[in-house]
């Protein structure tokens, strides 16, 4: 939400975060409207779930991508055109090759697939996901008024542990470090 704000997203605001009543009039935190069920008809769900579908992976999340891998090439001219590409169907200012760096295709993948679980894998594969989280959790929390963490996060929490049942019947894999 603080992203949106600070660099004015409007416009994928209003398309992808709803932050304020939910459908049943209670209060409710901030969701995602491209995976909530259309809110006509909702009412019709019985309480242990829907049939409603939505797109995991979506055209936009390939360009970006694509933008991203020819960026880190050096392609940064032939990226920026994907990255508009992305901008130009919401009439958003297109970005030149100057403006691009992983910071920002990180952004703009962070705007434009907001809620859709790509972000903590974004940043794992390119490397920033101590920076970005550890800076998160050591700053106060808005809505908690508190600080979650004193120091960065620990390398090896970046990868979860190998179940012990896996370990178990194959006596080959060690356990990652950490755990």
């Amino acid at each position: 939400m603080d992203e949106f704000v600070a660099y004015q997203e409007w416009t994928r605001y209003k398309v992808s975060v709803d932050s304020g009543w939910h459908a049943t009039k209670q209060p409710d935190h901030t969701h995602s409207f491209e995976i909530d069920a259309p809110l006509k008809g909702i009412a019709a769900y019985d309480k242990i779930g829907s049939d409603y579908n939505y797109m995991i992976t979506r055209y936009a999340d390939a360009l970006l991508m694509y933008a991203e891998a020819l960026m880190v090439l050096g392609q940064k001219d032939e990226a920026a055109g994907y990255v508009n590409q992305v901008r130009a169907r919401v009439s958003m200012v297109p970005v030149t090759a100057a403006d691009l760096n992983i910071d920002r295709i990180l952004h703009e993948r962070r705007m434009e697939l907001a809620f859709e679980g790509h972000r903590y894998f974004d940043l794992v594969r390119t490397g920033k996901a101590i920076e970005y989280i550890s800076a998160e959790l050591m700053s106060n929390c808005d809505y908690e008024k508190r600080t979650f963490r004193t120091e960065p996060i620990p390398e090896y929490q970046l990868i979860l542990p190998i179940p012990v049942a896996e370990i178990e019947k194959d006596q080959t894999l060690t356990q990652n470090p950490g755990y």
